[in-house]
């Protein structure tokens, strides 16, 4: 089998995940949440496929078999084509009310890329629908990260003012039950 052949195998792969992606996005539009969720997962998974063959073992049987592992442009295109989806799928989990889907699906996207903003913010807005305390330090941690990467973007100014409002009211409940505490 030639080099060619495996590239181009690449190539089919990842214009099959792009076609997923695609069709999701449509799906989106028309607030087809499920559908939506299954044509990214149907996009991962292609994309899981290209990323299988990379590692010792998989190096070792592509340099027996004479095949080429993908290029640095595909590796590149497979990783920021399954951030694009991760982040998707976190808007549909939110669609859907699985806020803990959202949170999941984020930490993934922000392991390929740290400075994901549109990951960064989704898990804040998560993190701010449930509410606790702690989960409202993750959420400022996030926006302030988010803000710092895309300053300009109005929505992450937004839900930064929404969250200091939150803190500010998990402050005083707070301070209210603690003095309960000691009026008893």
């Amino acid at each position: 089998m030639a080099a060619t052949e495996v590239q181009s195998r690449s190539a089919v792969v990842l214009s099959k995940a792009k076609e997923y992606k695609a069709t999701g996005n449509a799906l989106m539009t028309q607030e087809n949440w499920k559908g939506a969720l299954t044509q990214y997962h149907f996009a991962l998974l292609q994309l899981k496929s290209l990323s299988m063959g990379q590692g010792s073992m998989a190096e070792f049987g592509a340099s027996v078999l004479g095949y080429t592992q993908s290029t640095e442009e595909e590796v590149a295109e497979t990783r920021t084509l399954t951030i694009q989806c991760k982040t998707n799928m976190a808007l549909v989990h939110s669609k859907l009310g699985n806020t803990l889907r959202v949170i999941q699906t984020c930490n993934e996207a922000l392991e390929l890329d740290p400075d994901c903003v549109k990951a960064c913010y989704r898990r804040a807005c998560a993190y701010m629908e449930k509410s606790k305390w702690r989960n409202l330090e993750k959420a400022a941690r996030d926006l302030k990260h988010a803000h710092t990467l895309a300053p300009q973007d109005k929505a992450i100014v937004r839900a930064m003012h929404q969250v200091a409002a939150l803190r500010k009211q998990a402050n005083q409940k707070q301070g209210s039950e603690l003095a309960g505490m000691f009026d008893r």
